[in-house]
Order: C-alpha cells, then structure tokens, then sequence
C-alpha cells in the first residue's frame, strides 16, 4: 500500500511529468511549448488523474464532481510598477492587501491534498518579505509552487531565499524588446537580464532544479518581437513562452477555466473562479469558508458552470477574450 500511494505522489521525474506531459502537450493540447510547464504543474500520478477526471467531468457537462488540482493565492495585489496592459495600477478598484504567512500556512493546512500552488496573482509577489517563508512552508509539504515577477525586485538576496526556499519555477515578464518593454512597463530590461543570469548562476551552482521561464504578453505591439525576443532569451531561460494580451471581445464557446479544478484566492481572501478577474467579480466563497474543494464544488460554482454549459455566460465572462495571433495559442477562448 505504502508503495501505491509513493507511485501516486511522486515528483515529476519518475510520474507524468516525464512521461506524459509531451504527449499531453503536443498530442491534446497541440501546443507542444506548455510540455515543461504541466510537468510542473501535474508532477503526480494523483494530479494526472484528477486533471482527466476534471476534463472527463466538463466534457459530459457535469456540474459537480470535480477535484481539487491547484490553487492561485494572491499574495498582494500591490505592484511597484505600472504597466499599461496591467489594471492593477491603472484603475484596479480593489483596495491594496496583502495575505501573510500565518495566512497561508493555515491554507496549505485546510487544503491538504494540494499539490501545486502559484503564490502570485495581480500584483508583484517579491514585494512580499515572507514569500520564501510561504514557499518554504509549501516545499515541507511537498507542494510544487511557481511565481511570475516583472523581475526589477529579484536581487541577490533574493534569488538565493526562493532556492533556499525550494521554489519549484520562476518566470520572468517581458515584454518584447528593450523598447517595447520600456513603453509598456516603463524600466529597462537590461538589469532584468543580469538579475535573471545571476538568479541562474546560483541554480547552477547549486544545483537546484529551479525552472526558469521568460514569458511575454503577445499584443500589436510585442507580436513582432515574437522572433527577436526566443533569440536574445534562449541559454537564459529554460522555456520562453507567449500568452495572448485579454482583450474585450465576444464568447462563443464554454470555458474550462471553471472546470480544471483549480481557485484564485484575492488578497483580500475572498475566492473567485480564475484567473481574469481582477476585480474578484466572480467571487464563489472565502477562505474562511473551509477546503477549496468545497467551494470548487458549490452552489454557486455549480451554476457557473450550468451558465457556460448553457452558453448562457456569466457577465465576467461575455467578453472575455484574447488576442489572436499564431504567435500564442488561445488560454480561456475554448
């Protein structure tokens, strides 16, 4: 039994992560680029499994049942720059908050069968002083975690706190080129290069097994920079990823997003249903409320389900869509 449940839990290296994740990525998906990523993501067996049951669960358009695979907790929704394709300085009406440790290691504890959290929503997480105390918690635990930072606050000290930590993957934003990254977020990238280089120095040495991503917004002003940016990034980062810019336009299909088994816990602790919803407009529960499994599966979940089921859309979700371009597959679109 003890070996049953070792092969169940295993990291990435002997479970799917390894074996699966390709095909997953290039056969399903058909986005062989995400292979690296769900092997973070689904680094068990029992993640591997619950991620199917979830899909298998949306795709006969069940309303309940689904299981609990991962977790987005907003650890502040402050940021010390202000992008101009980021709401979070630029009209974000939620007030400025921030969860501390206590917080979060009584989350990890109320969810016990998590396996992977993303300490970082809206907002800057190395503003945070205890985010590697909250990483550290998480890798005690045995819990996968991953952070997305624009990277001007990713110092020496830093960087070795998240290895100390046991930080399972970084990603660095960037937005294009030089140019355009300065026009949009209104630093240079330079420094962030050298900041991400040191960052993989210490990997190195130490050997951790850090992943260490650069991912940029695909919008009319990066999309050109789409070839430019893989060259300058490639032996600096691991992956080099684009996601597509949201942008307002009309819902044609059900999204999954409410069905892959995973909340966004706001720095304020109210809960809500993904990740496109600065605002928390979508809010389903809180914290406080009890395991997240509960509240994925509740009644109000249950009826945002029914509404895209139905193609009935929620009004968070209407409008909700991306810019298209083959430079960066759809996310929330289908």
């Amino acid at each position: 039994m003890r070996r049953i449940a070792a092969l169940l839990t295993a990291p990435a290296k002997g479970g799917p992560g390894a074996w699966l994740a390709p095909f997953a990525a290039r056969l399903y998906l058909r986005r062989p680029e995400l292979a690296s990523l769900i092997a973070t993501k689904y680094g068990s067996w029992r993640a591997a499994r619950l991620a199917v049951w979830n899909e298998a669960l949306f795709r006969l358009r069940r309303e309940s049942g689904y299981r609990l695979v991962s977790a987005n907790f907003e650890v502040t929704n402050a940021c010390n720059l202000s992008c101009t394709i980021c709401p979070v300085n630029n009209g974000m009406r939620r007030p400025r908050a921030r969860l501390d440790l206590a917080t979060f290691v009584r989350f990890l504890g109320n969810n016990p069968g998590l396996e992977f959290v993303l300490p970082f929503q809206w907002g800057e997480p190395l503003l945070v002083r205890e985010l590697p105390d909250m990483i550290a918690a998480a890798t005690e635990r045995g819990i996968r975690t991953m952070i997305t930072t624009n990277g001007t606050l990713l110092t020496e000290e830093r960087a070795r706190r998240l290895l100390d930590a046991g930080l399972t993957r970084l990603t660095l934003s960037v937005d294009g080129d030089a140019e355009t990254h300065r026009r949009i977020r209104g630093v240079d990238l330079a420094p962030l290069r050298e900041n991400l280089l040191r960052l993989r120095r210490l990997r190195d040495e130490r050997r951790s097994p850090l992943a260490l991503d650069v991912s940029m917004v695909v919008n009319g002003l990066t999309e050109a920079k789409w070839r430019e940016l893989r060259a300058a990034w490639r032996g600096v980062a691991d992956r080099i990823q684009a996601i597509p810019q949201f942008m307002t336009k009309e819902r044609r299909h059900p999204c999954r997003e409410p069905s892959r088994g995973s909340l966004v816990v706001l720095a304020d602790g109210r809960v809500t249903v993904c990740c496109a919803d600065p605002e928390g407009d979508a809010v389903v529960g809180h914290i406080d409320d009890g395991p997240l499994e509960g509240i994925l599966n509740n009644a109000k979940m249950r009826a945002f389900r029914r509404a895209h089921f139905r193609r009935s859309f929620p009004a968070i979700c209407r409008d909700c869509g991306e810019y298209e371009s083959p430079v960066a597959g759809p996310r929330f679109e289908r």
